[in-house]
């Protein structure tokens, strides 16, 4: 069984995930993938706090998140969430071993490097060139902020921006 919808969200657990995503899966199970938050207690408490009543919560490394797919695929029984604080942990994992059948980009903040794609995600040269590989592998890459927003797909995306990224 797969995760119900696998997000990269740099703010992980925020309004949006709980009031659109959680309640239109029917999520009941939450798995943060990210190495700092993992070894973060004050963070941890944070997280536990902002999942929604009803909800279990885990908070993995990419390493770990890789490692228990292959194992029991994330022991999977229930609707599932796992969101991811940004590409490399998401690339990291996936090359790793753990498979999904699409991903959900939602929120990648600014800076220095980083190209503005669409709404709050942007990305820099190598974190496209991680997508762009991820892609060729069969997994379906898309950008979507909110539930009322469009799907954009990562093709279009990145023959608009990446012409030369394979």
């Amino acid at each position: 069984m797969y995760p119900s919808l696998v997000r990269i969200d740099n703010k992980l657990i925020h309004g949006q995930v709980v009031t659109g995503w959680v309640k239109k899966n029917g999520v009941k199970r939450i798995i943060i993938v990210d190495d700092a938050t993992k070894n973060d207690s004050f963070m941890k408490q944070i997280f536990d706090m902002a999942k929604p009543p009803g909800t279990t919560l885990e908070i993995l490394s990419a390493e770990e998140a890789a490692q228990k797919w292959k194992d029991n695929e994330l022991g999977i029984k229930t609707s599932t969430l796992v969101l991811f604080k940004d590409v490399e942990r998401a690339y990291t994992a996936f090359m790793n071993g753990f498979r999904y059948q699409e991903l959900q980009i939602g929120c990648i903040g600014g800076g220095p490097g980083r190209i503005n794609l669409v709404g709050p995600v942007c990305v820099s040269e190598a974190e496209a060139g991680m997508l762009t590989e991820m892609k060729s592998c069969g997994l379906d890459i898309y950008l979507q902020s909110t539930e009322q927003t469009k799907r954009v797909s990562w093709s279009s995306i990145q023959e608009r921006f990446f012409s030369g990224t394979k």
